[in-house]
């Protein structure tokens, strides 16, 4: 099953446009999966009970699975996901002065080749990248903005 989370605004205004739904219904949609980081359809109470069926047998909803996290003295955190496949995918949360950076992986492994890296590269799909933010805005209550990379 394809992850909501693959899809962008414009993927999903056309899916809502398919089902003779207006496109304001993907912006809906997208705020309540990164504005108020709702992972279940059913808590999506403006979206009529038709259209979470819709979705519901359209698209899984579910989240990367932190396999473990490790935070350093500086406050950077990096974080061991297990997708679905068993595959490991790894990502890193740096604290500046000027505020957060990410290294969000779009492959497992990565072709930097540094010592830390516990996976061997193979491309990824879009909803397994952007969910590497989610611990990010849950725990540290970052902002939407912070997503907006990914509405593009």
């Amino acid at each position: 099953m394809v992850s909501i989370y693959d899809y962008s605004i414009s993927d999903l205004e056309n899916y809502f446009a398919n089902m003779g739904l207006k496109p304001y219904k993907a912006k809906q949609l997208f705020k309540w999966l990164y504005e108020k980081r709702v992972h279940d359809f059913d808590e999506m109470s403006d979206i009529s009970k038709k259209v979470i069926a819709e979705l519901k047998n359209d698209f899984s909803i579910d989240l990367l699975n932190i396999r473990t996290s490790q935070t350093s003295k500086d406050g950077t955190i990096k974080f061991l996901f297990e997708l679905s496949d068993g595959a490991l995918i790894e990502s890193v949360l740096m604290k500046f002065d000027y505020g957060y950076s990410a290294c969000i992986s779009y492959q497992v492994g990565c072709t930097m080749g540094c010592s830390l890296s516990l996976t061997t590269p193979e491309h990824r799909g879009f909803w397994e990248a952007s969910d590497q933010a989610m611990p990010w805005l849950i725990q540290y209550s970052m902002k939407a903005s912070a997503m907006s990379a990914f509405s593009a």
